[in-house]
């Protein structure tokens, strides 16, 4: 997981989160973002993270 990244860079560590979890049916990325930040573009990323195994179901 990759902390307090600008989005106007330095995601490729949130993509490749990305990527790996494409397709799953039991887990997820969550990313939590500061739309206010001082950045060039004002968005910042705050945390870029996998869950997995959530959304198993107990047969």
């Amino acid at each position: 997981m990759k902390s307090s990244s600008e989005s106007d860079g330095g995601l490729d560590e949130c993509k490749q989160q990305l990527e790996y979890v494409k397709g799953s049916t039991s887990d997820y990325i969550e990313i939590v973002i500061d739309m206010n930040a001082p950045t060039m573009n004002g968005v910042l990323v705050i945390q870029c993270a996998t869950f997995q195994g959530l959304f198993t179901s107990a047969q």
